[in-house]
């Protein structure tokens, strides 16, 4: 079974008969494929969004609530509905996470990542400033804290995607050039 494959492959969102791994034809990867109707079960990598969020030096964390790393700190961010794009689940989860309404100014980065445990996915971080709302911690969210820039532990962050971007910003208000968002 190749990395990432479940032992059990489900069942098919057209006609409900159970999916088996093949490789299709002219295709390199295996894939789910209804043995009733053919219909191919792709699995993309999961998309999130969340904020950047400085003032007066310092940079809007959270402590998460759940597994994975509970415990740990991270940038407000989460998984993209259906429904919305980045920028909306940005702001959703900035809500929802902290309380604080904020607005999109810009891009901040984009990273691709592997290292969470619920699968392989791309996080869209966006620049964003505050416009109103209470401080608390909500959703998937122990608690907020308001932290120093300069000097946030590497090792208390929650995420390989949020570490880069932290690093990121560390060097911009240093004034240094930074790598880009790659992984």
């Amino acid at each position: 079974m190749q990395d990432g494959m479940s032992e059990s492959p489900g069942f098919c969102r057209a006609c409900g008969s159970t999916l088996e791994w093949r490789l299709p034809d002219g295709d390199d990867h295996q894939r789910r494929i209804c043995t009733q109707c053919g219909r191919i079960d792709y699995r993309q990598p999961k998309l999130g969004a969340g904020v950047v969020v400085v003032n007066d030096g310092r940079l809007l964390m959270t402590r998460r609530s759940i597994e994975p790393y509970l415990g740990l700190w991270c940038l407000p961010a989460g998984f993209v509905e259906e429904d919305e794009g980045t920028a909306e689940c940005a702001v959703r989860e900035a809500q929802e996470e902290t309380g604080y309404e904020v607005e999109i100014d810009r891009v901040f980065g984009v990273y691709d990542y592997a290292d969470d445990p619920r699968g392989r996915g791309t996080l869209v971080l966006y620049e964003a400033r505050l416009e109103g709302g209470e401080g608390r911690a909500g959703d998937d969210a122990a608690e907020l804290a308001w932290m120093p820039i300069e000097s946030i532990d590497e090792a208390e962050v929650a995420f390989r995607q949020h570490r880069r971007a932290i690093h990121q910003l560390q060097a911009r208000m240093r004034g240094e050039a930074a790598d880009g968002a790659r992984s």
